[in-house]
């Protein structure tokens, strides 16, 4: 993967042609999950609903909630930012997976309040599209 340069002769001057020249661009990928943690990101967005009582399963909830918390993604970040041997796709996402119905009532669980209430898919194809 690289960057191609190419020159070209400009009006009176003698610049001469100039190949393309392939240099090399390190690339790197994170596939992230949603980030998680305390006082912001997608954890702001939920605590609200929750604590109201009102938070629940997206839809069905049976489609996978994959996550990472930030300090996880801060490190896979640092030490590929750090590394030289580092590139590709890396996967940002916590090593056990939940469904998003499971992550509804475990973050339920820990705020004390039931999470029962499913938000319909009409709402979020409506919101997001």
């Amino acid at each position: 993967m690289g960057r191609v340069r190419k020159g070209k002769q400009k009006p009176g001057g003698a610049v001469g042609s100039f190949k393309a020249e392939r240099t090399p661009v390190p690339s790197l990928l994170p596939a992230l999950g949603v980030v998680l943690g305390r006082g912001g990101g997608a954890m702001g967005h939920m605590l609200l609903p929750f604590r109201l009582g009102l938070g629940g399963p997206i839809g069905s909830g049976h489609q996978f909630f994959p996550w990472i918390h930030i300090g996880d993604l801060a490190g896979i970040l640092t030490h590929a930012l750090e590394a030289n041997h580092v590139h590709g796709v890396l996967n940002g996402v916590a090593p056990s997976s939940a469904t998003n119905a499971e992550f509804a009532q475990t973050l339920g669980a820990a705020l004390g309040r039931r999470a029962f209430i499913p938000l319909p898919s009409a709402v979020v194809q409506a919101v997001f599209g």
